[in-house]
């Protein structure tokens, strides 16, 4: 397995934690779902999806090379007030804090930026996206 694979396996084990249960605001982490590209179904929210956007090597040399890696997490619910979703944003912060290594695969995890918007009323969704960027390190030309 790549590096890069274990630090999203980390991401997705630690996005499941973000439960009322494990002290956080929120139950977002009940249905955590990878590079979801159809809305989530009403009956799946709330829900967090994340993705890995793009990869871009920072630095290299004759052996190995610094990634750093955007990550998109968003989180959705339904019928949902302004400050839940801004607790969305909270809590996936606060995941993120647990170790930002994530276990040691990664050497840093830096916030990039967070939002929040709803769609129409219609549809009743809350939206947070939270975009981080998490640097490791790997041989030259490993993944």
């Amino acid at each position: 397995m790549s590096i890069r694979q274990g630090i999203l396996d980390a991401v997705r084990t630690r996005l499941g934690r973000i439960r009322k249960a494990n002290g956080y605001r929120t139950d977002i982490g009940a249905n955590v779902l990878e590079w979801q590209t159809a809305p989530v179904p009403s009956a799946d929210l709330p829900a967090i999806s994340f993705r890995d956007a793009e990869n871009e090597i920072a630095e290299w040399t004759m052996r190995e090379r610094d990634n750093r890696v955007a990550v998109v997490i968003e989180a959705f619910g339904r019928d949902v007030p302004p400050s839940t979703v801004r607790q969305y944003v909270e809590d996936i912060y606060a995941a993120i804090a647990v170790d930002e290594t994530w276990g040691g695969l990664a050497l840093v995890t830096e916030p990039v930026s967070d939002e929040i918007e709803f769609r129409t009323a219609e549809e009743g969704v809350g939206r947070a996206t939270v975009r981080i960027l998490i640097e490791y390190q790997t041989a030259k030309w490993e993944f």
